[in-house]
């Protein structure tokens, strides 16, 4: 399997582990009571009701080594999740809208995932979660998670840093000494899939994929 195949097939696989995640957050009536299954991300962010209640982050501008940290790097500026459309749109990256408008509705609890692209064709997979009582546009909801991988960035625009200077194309002790050792495997003969859990938390995890011929970093995710 050549180079190309192996990283598109570590993709792949990340990509549906992704998306199951962000089908968890199913409403649901249990004896008269809302329930929001796999609801997490703070039991969505101390039961915000409206979008001035979001409990964003605050944005330290410092790429900490820790991933509980939730910081990222793209080229140089450095965002702390949770955030908002905004701070991704300030390093010139835009919704892709051709499979998902921007005022598609998001229930409560439930995540959706859009890529962000640049001018030059760069991406990133971006998580949305609404953590409002209401249903909301998905550009007025929280960022939650991003992800990347070789595939998608082949305007060669853009950087994606994840904290302990974890990039695509390092190597596996990079992301060990950073994050420990305390993670789960996945290995076939397309990719060796490390990741490291919250216990705090279902959703809050980072992962790191690796060519299984190279060894390099492949993809990466990061939840909040």
């Amino acid at each position: 399997m050549n180079r190309s195949w192996r990283i598109f097939a570590c993709f792949c696989m990340s990509l549906i582990l992704c998306l199951m995640l962000c089908g968890c957050g199913v409403l649901k009536k249990v004896a008269s009571a809302e329930v929001v299954e796999g609801i997490s991300t703070e039991t969505l962010l101390a039961e915000a009701d409206t979008t001035s209640g979001y409990a964003l982050a605050k944005q330290s501008g410092i790429l900490e080594e820790d991933w509980k940290e939730f910081t990222f790097k793209l080229n140089s500026v450095v965002i702390t999740l949770p955030c908002t459309a905004t701070n991704l749109e300030g390093v010139g990256l835009k919704m892709d809208t051709s499979f998902m408008a921007e005022d598609t509705i998001v229930n409560r609890g439930n995540r959706e995932s859009v890529y962000f692209k640049n001018e030059f064709g760069d991406a990133i997979l971006v998580t949305f979660m609404n953590p409002d009582r209401l249903p909301k546009a998905l550009n007025e909801c929280l960022v939650t998670g991003i992800a990347v991988t070789e595939y998608d960035l082949t305007g060669r625009h853009l950087t994606v840093t994840f904290p302990g200077g974890v990039e695509l194309g390092s190597e596996k002790s990079t992301a060990l000494i950073a994050y420990g050792s305390e993670y789960e495997l996945y290995e076939s003969d397309a990719v060796h899939m490390y990741t490291w859990h919250d216990s705090s938390s279902y959703y809050k995890s980072c992962e790191i994929d690796y060519d299984a011929e190279s060894l390099k970093a492949c993809s990466m995710f990061l939840n909040f």
